[in-house]
């Protein structure tokens, strides 16, 4: 993703970034939000890093860091999915750190994603997971016009769309 962005630069996460990914991504009662554990040590922050671009015979998921341009600060990430066998559709993802929350982060970035998705990929059904407990994040969809649609794979969790 470009630096076209206002409030945010969205790049690639570096090993300078540890000790920040650290701080956001071991808080325990942020992560019960996600459906992966807290981060325990600096190790875990360098593999975070080592894994921002996995390829697989079925995907390519492309981490980036979100910082927020007023300050330079590193405030969470996102997750771009892509399916081989579907170029139309993308599963995003992100996280910031609690520090950062009721601020209108998400939303923005929420709403970067969407516009850099339509505007440089073919990308036209982009979905999102949440889970059930996150009241914020599915607001944060809904008020960028996703729809949550049905899904029995993960009952703890509901899936969200946006067709472009």
């Amino acid at each position: 993703m470009s630096n076209q962005f206002k409030y945010f630069q969205y790049r690639t996460l570096n090993t300078n970034d540890c000790i920040s990914l650290l701080a956001i991504y071991s808080d325990a009662e942020a992560m019960k939000y996600r459906s992966s554990q807290p981060m325990r040590s600096i190790e875990d922050a360098h593999s975070f890093i080592q894994n921002q671009l996995v390829k697989t015979e079925d995907t390519t998921t492309i981490r980036k860091a979100v910082v927020l341009k007023e300050t330079n600060t590193l405030i969470g990430s996102i997750m771009l999915r892509y399916f081989h066998d579907d170029p139309d559709s993308c599963l995003i993802g992100y996280s910031i750190g609690k520090m950062y929350w009721n601020k209108g982060y998400g939303k923005q970035i929420i709403a970067d994603i969407i516009h850099y998705l339509k505007i440089e990929t073919e990308v036209r059904i982009i979905q999102a997971w949440t889970i059930k407990e996150n009241i914020a994040s599915q607001k944060i969809l809904e008020h960028n016009n996703f729809i949550r649609i049905p899904q029995s794979e993960y009952p703890e969790s509901y899936l969200y769309q946006l067709t472009t």
